[in-house]
């Protein structure tokens, strides 16, 4: 087949060129794009099966308040401790300012046509919003009173001592002043509020008739400014001056711009489902800390962390209250309506998905341009040629670009799923291969050259020599990667297909776009080395006298290669024993910690990043469980937790956990008999009866809507418990403790009481276990983590079984040679023991103290591409010890194979470990970096001390017979008994590389 391939390529080289370049256009014209495809999320990947998915379900079901979504968190803080005033700013600005982006939002949409114009519209009417509140005076009193400080009279205030009645009734008066300051920013937020409300009504009347129009006086085609001045009519406020003021800041007819067209308008499903501060009826204690000096505002939205649409949302909070990427102050600093010496911070999951989502297109751009200039600088050493450069480079980027479009294709027909992120790790790995497949056909083209052979000739031969072997490597790095499609997460899946669906485009431009761009250039493929006769290796396009040409015709490579056989004739068990020594080491650190992995998303994110800031601040104020609360969903069919009953079962069961506090690790509880937590009902306990009596009462029916379902069925017969725990619920130990948390709740089984070993009392009541009917669902970040957890570590052991397995049946059936297949099997498997423990080792030694653990993605993908890939080199040089073992005997052929395959492998060694030290270099997550210096660090591994070393070591003691009488059974067939003179290999430069022709 490829001596067919090879003549077709040689006689039509001209149109393989013109095919694959009239592919790619076409493919591009027709091929959606790639952001309009992926998929984000990260535990919507999980199996619907596990628990956390089905208590998610069960919660959907049961709950019409869907707050499984992701949030926003603005952390309102100061140092000294908030201010009453900080309150106010937090209940009638900053609130309703949030409130007012999802209805600009649909607004801007409605009146710009054209959904690249859709954000400018959006900031032209902020910026015209924002000339009301500029109009304002600073409304912030120069005297602030802290919260729960008593309220001081004017004769208190004044500073003079003592103060006479002149001074009280100035204090008095400015005191009146600033109240009214005050309720006039209030009013005309409220007023802006409303006409933005108004505008939103006229464009898209709701279908629910109970909705009332703020304002029926004005329709479709009022202009906002109008809408405005009808609202600011009802306030004592210069509405006149506050008209010119709005014309000087439109645009020419920019407010006739802003009129929707005729026609019915779409609106797109609102991601926010309600914003929460103190003053929320429901949870709004929940929302202020201990020590007074911090206050969240939660924006619950109705989408995963991870999707895309977070972003400009994100970004809109961002400008009003500053904080961004450009560090800006925000609208609400420019109009003096952010109290002085307030600071706010963002936060929550929402926030976190966002940095994550934007530091990964980073690192992705970053790493494709660090992967060109290492690919680059490290192919011009090679080769000193600059189109010798250009063709690998030429033809994996147009393969690599293919392949990423065709994937587009099949997942817009929804054949196959492709995460956001998976071209990263897609486009690294296709590069790596696709240059060393690549080097290894230039290599031999180069050598039928030499050999005296035509242009057309050599394209021919080069093909028909190589591309038996570079197929038998690329299937085993598809078939290797391909085996992650049995994994049960998502994400490994989708991997599996991606990377190897690339490699088989990357190896047929290997042997067809790459030998016609040889063919293309003819003799100026090797400028400088310009062909005559025969390729010059003394010319070059540096000085040839110069020191830099000097050493490059020392042959560096060659030599080392030569005393390394050398040395391995000579004594092979002592190297073989002393590099398996060095090594164990790294091993035993692999093994101890294999388990030591992170699965916390902000760890993953440098420190600087405005989730990270945020949520260290909240951990400065809050118990660090408050961010990832772990929900408890009781569900009984029999039981209406509505009912006395049911919120009697349920009070003795927050009863037996808070007993239990201390050993469970939990810092808070709240449920429908402690609404507002357990320290709100102490605090109540301190007030008189009948306000106690009231104040109990009206928590207990808020508790009830918020606590009980109300949907379907099962209204009525599912309760919720939030636990707040005292650790960080994206932590290992945090798994651990939610395992303690969840045996807790189940009920003794009939065998346990028979054979007496329910040591601890369930926390289940009697009502809720008599007919073993309840079941109970667990909701929350350290769920979901534990499932993942679960998950990835099932999948790491059947994935890991099945590439070595279908790698050895590779082996095994290219090399013929069950025992020694399987030793290549067990040198690559140690040599990824040894990089996962080097690995630990480098980045705990980086970061001893903030260092929680490699991520855990890094196991599973180190281990099926180096795994993958480690072999490919293997097979090189085996196939070339098979070719040389026929002309030099069994123990000299290992070593003539070696020297000479040494140089190519070395530097195919170098092209791919730089290709994934770009994740490393380039990378902004923890994730990648440590992916990519493990994988760097594993390919160098298996090039200078595997293949060269290990293995040559092996065979040279099982064909000298070391191994006794187990030789037979170890693959050492004939044994060959020469001594040591006579078994001198000699010694040749004369090729760069080559590959059996049995392999051809």
């Amino acid at each position: 087949m490829f001596h067919f391939l090879g003549r077709a390529v040689a006689r039509f080289w001209p149109l393989m060129l013109v095919f694959w370049i009239l592919v790619l256009a076409g493919v591009r014209y027709v091929a959606p794009t790639w952001d309009d495809v992926v998929q984000d999320g990260e535990f919507s990947y999980l199996p619907d099966d596990l628990p956390s998915r089905e208590a998610e379900t069960v919660f959907r079901d049961a709950f019409s308040n869907d707050m499984l979504g992701s949030s926003v968190v603005l952390v309102v803080h100061r140092k000294d401790g908030l201010y009453e005033t900080d309150q106010t700013f937090i209940d009638t600005v900053l609130r309703p300012r949030i409130e007012l982006i999802q209805p600009l939002t649909d607004i801007s949409r409605a009146v710009t046509p054209d959904d690249r114009d859709a954000e400018q519209t959006y900031a032209e009417i902020n910026q015209l919003l924002n000339t009301v509140w500029q109009q304002t005076e600073d409304p912030w009193p120069a005297k602030p009173k802290k919260l729960g400080e008593d309220e001081l009279s004017p004769a208190e205030s004044v500073e003079k001592a003592p103060p006479d009645a002149e001074a009280i009734e100035e204090e008095r008066q400015r005191l009146k002043k600033e109240q009214q300051r005050l309720k006039s920013i209030t009013e005309v937020t409220g007023a802006v509020a409303n006409a933005v409300r108004d505008w939103h009504f006229d464009l898209f009347p709701p279908a629910d008739e109970s909705e009332t129009d703020p304002d029926p006086e004005t329709g479709r085609s009022t202009g906002l400014t109008q809408r405005i001045a009808n609202q600011l009519n009802h306030l004592e406020v210069p509405v006149e001056s506050w008209k010119e003021t709005f014309q000087q800041q439109l645009s020419p007819a920019a407010e006739n711009q802003w009129i929707a067209p005729s026609g019915p308008l779409e609106k797109a499903d609102s991601i926010i489902q309600r914003v929460r501060c103190f003053s929320d009826k429901s949870i709004g204690r929940l929302l202020e800390s201990k020590d007074h000096k911090a206050s969240l505002v939660r924006v619950e939205l109705s989408t995963e962390f991870l999707i895309k649409d977070n972003r400009e949302f994100i970004r809109k909070i961002e400008t009003l209250v500053g904080g961004n990427e450009a560090g800006e102050l925000g609208a609400l600093h420019s109009e003096l309506l952010r109290p002085p010496g307030l600071d706010l911070a963002l936060s929550g999951s929402a926030t976190v998905g966002r940095d994550m989502k934007a530091n990964a297109e980073k690192s992705a751009s970053d790493t494709h341009t660090w992967t060109l200039i290492l690919l680059i600088a490290l192919l011009l050493v090679i080769y000193r040629a600059p189109v010798l450069v250009i063709i690998p480079l030429a033809t994996v980027a147009v393969s690599v670009r293919l392949s990423l479009l065709l994937l587009s294709m099949l997942a817009e027909a929804g054949y196959v799923g492709l995460f956001s992120g998976i071209e990263t790790y897609s486009v690294v790995v296709m590069y790596g291969a696709g240059i060393d497949y690549c080097m290894f056909l230039i290599a031999r083209y180069k050598e039928e050259l030499d050999a005296g052979a035509t242009f057309d000739e050599a394209t021919s031969q080069s093909i028909t020599k190589v591309g038996a072997a570079l197929a038998a490597s690329a299937g085993t790095t598809m078939c290797g990667i391909g085996m992650m499609v049995f994994a049960d997460f998502g994400k490994f899946r989708e991997a599996g297909v991606a990377m190897s669906f690339g490699l088989i485009f990357v190896l047929l431009a290997s042997l067809t776009f790459a030998p016609a761009m040889l063919r293309l250039f003819g003799r100026w493929a090797f400028w400088p080395h310009i062909r005559t006769e025969r390729i010059s290796v003394a010319s070059g396009w540096i000085s040839p006298t110069s020191l830099i040409a000097r050493m490059l015709r020392r042959q560096w490579f060659a030599g080392v290669w030569d005393r390394v056989g050398r040395l391995l004739l000579a004594k092979p068990g002592t190297v073989w024993l002393a590099t398996v020594a060095a090594m164990l080491p790294f091993v035993a650190i692999a093994i101890m910690f294999f388990g030591n992995l992170s699965y916390g998303l902000l760890s993953e994110l440098p420190s600087g990043e405005a989730s990270v800031v945020g949520a260290d601040v909240v951990k400065d104020h809050f118990p660090a469980g408050q961010t990832g609360p772990i929900t408890v969903l009781i569900e009984n069919q029999r039981v209406d937790f509505l009912e006395s009953d049911g919120r009697d079962a349920i009070k003795e069961l927050t009863d037996r956990l808070e007993a239990r506090k201390d050993e469970l690790q939990i810092s808070d509880i709240r449920s429908i008999a402690h609404p507002l937590g357990l320290q709100a009902d102490k605090d109540l306990a301190k007030l008189k009866p009948i306000p106690r009596a009231i104040q109990k009462r009206s928590m207990r029916e808020r508790g009830l809507k918020h606590y009980v379902s109300d949907k379907g069925d099962l209204a009525g017969h599912v309760t919720r418990i939030d636990i707040i725990v005292k650790s960080d619920p994206f932590s290992r130990e945090s798994i651990d403790q939610f395992e303690r948390l969840e045996s807790a709740f189940k009920p003794p089984t009939s065998a346990d009481e028979a054979a007496g070993e329910s040591k601890t009392q369930s926390l289940l009541p009697v009502e809720l276990t008599a007919n073993n009917d309840t079941a109970v669902y667990f909701i929350g970040a350290t769920p979901s983590i534990r499932d993942l957890k679960t998950v990835t570590g099932t999948d790491q052991i059947r994935i890991d079984v099945l590439v070595i397995a279908v790698v050895f049946f590779i082996l095994v059936l290219l090399l013929r040679k069950v025992a020694i297949s399987g030793y290549l099997i067990a040198s690559v498997f140690f040599s990824y023991l040894v990089t996962l423990g080097f690995t630990f080792a480098v980045f705990w030694a980086i970061d001893p103290a903030g260092f929680a653990g490699l991520d855990w993605k890094v196991p599973m993908f180190l281990f099926t591409i180096l795994i993958a890939v480690g072999e490919d080199y293997n097979i090189y040089l085996m196939t070339r010890i098979d070719e040389e073992q026929l002309q030099h005997g069994q123990v000299e052929g290992v070593t003539v194979a070696l020297s000479k395959t040494g140089k190519i492998i070395s530097s195919c060694g170098l092209i791919m470990a730089g290709t994934f030290a770009s994740l490393a270099i380039g990378g902004s997550l923890a994730a990648m970096r440590q992916l990519g210096f493990a994988l760097a660090a594993g390919v160098l591994l298996d090039t200078f001390v595997v293949r060269p070393i290990l293995v040559p070591a092996y065979l040279i003691l099982l064909y000298r017979g070391r191994f006794g009488f187990l030789g037979r059974f170890l693959g050492a067939g004939k044994i060959e008994t020469v001594d040591a003179e006579r078994s001198e290999p000699t010694v040749t430069t004369e090729s760069d590389a080559g590959f059996s022709s049995r392999a051809g």
